[in-house]
């Protein structure tokens, strides 16, 4: 029976007002890492003040190229490709 998404990171109390998250495989192990910031602050989330970069290093394998890993794609260029 499946127990629905597995989940990879403990539940960090704070906000992330001003980043989006990067996926692919930070130190070429052929895993998924991702990483994101956020502000430990939760009371006051207009003010820039106690920001974090976390990183999550997960179990699972990169098979094939991530296209769409950052705000702007994995280029950068804001162009989405599926056949990559």
């Amino acid at each position: 029976m499946d127990s629905g998404p597995e989940q990879f990171s403990i539940a960090i109390e704070g906000s992330n007002p001003t980043s989006t998250p990067w996926m692919g495989d930070l130190d070429g192990d052929g895993k998924i890492d991702i990483i994101y910031v956020y502000q430990n602050d939760i009371y006051n989330e207009s003010i820039v003040s106690g920001f974090h970069i976390s990183r999550i290093s997960t179990k699972y394998n990169l098979n094939r190229k991530i296209v769409w890993g950052s705000y702007m794609g994995s280029n950068y260029d804001g162009v989405y490709q599926k056949n990559r």
